[in-house]
């Protein structure tokens, strides 16, 4: 066995599956069959199911046994509790970080919402996300509370997943990504340290984020339509 080939296939499967979830061409709870998956691709399962350990790892798929694998399928009753949980621990991490917040933090923040406007107008989902979770870390971690950091960081974790599966990001123009202004909004507030003020803006944030999430699958696509597709696609170019 290549070694090298079968890693190769592996990350190729990998991207090509997360691809199709973050982007919405295939729907939460579409079953994720190795065998068709291989055969379209043109490769053993072995790295089919590397591919899968390593999605189910990040939360994206859900593997059961004799079952299968499924692109992860959370309701609306697990993402409202998650919300609310991460609104209780933000406002614990308001409390003992606004005080401590000094030109520098504004400055990293006021960064961090730059990067976001960027990642926003290129589309890039995944950079989105990640200055998403680094924006709502930032006061616990200022705070030093390790065992606050550890579960916001679970939580935050979570909510990607569901802003991945659902969030509105690629229905509506950047301009309309209410996160943004929402960010901007505490950025003043901590520099005035209105506790009161962050902890009003940080329950609207929640309420919309949870709006945002929209739970309706539309225009979905089978994994193996997809790949069919670009195997196609493959040919032509060869030809």
């Amino acid at each position: 066995m290549n070694i090298t080939r079968e890693n190769s296939n592996e990350r190729r499967v990998y991207e090509k599956i997360k691809g199709a979830i973050i982007h919405r061409k295939i729907a939460p709870g579409h079953q994720l069959v190795e065998s068709v998956i291989a055969k379209n691709m043109g490769i053993s399962r072995t790295p089919v199911r590397g591919a899968l350990k390593k999605l189910a790892a990040e939360g994206l798929v859900e593997m059961f046994f004799n079952r299968g694998a499924y692109v992860a399928q959370p309701d609306q009753k697990e993402i409202k509790e998650a919300y609310f949980m991460r609104e209780k621990l933000e406002t614990i991490a308001l409390k003992g970080a606004v005080d401590r917040f000094g030109e520098d933090d504004l400055a990293y923040l006021s960064d961090l919402i730059r990067q976001e406007k960027k990642a926003v107008k290129d589309r890039d989902f995944e950079t989105y996300l990640e200055i998403n979770e680094r924006f709502h870390l930032y006061p616990a971690q200022k705070q030093g509370n390790a065992f606050l950091v550890d579960f916001l960081k679970t939580l935050m974790s979570r909510i990607s997943l569901y802003l991945v599966l659902y969030d509105v990001f690629f229905a509506r123009p950047p301009t309309e990504v209410r996160s943004v202004g929402d960010h901007e909004n505490m950025v003043k507030l901590y520099k005035k340290k209105d506790l009161a003020g962050l902890k009003e803006q940080a329950a609207e944030h929640n309420r919309t984020s949870l709006q945002d999430l929209a739970m309706m699958a539309k225009e979905y696509r089978s994994l193996s339509d997809l790949l069919a597709e670009e195997k196609d696609r493959t040919k032509e170019q060869s030809t």
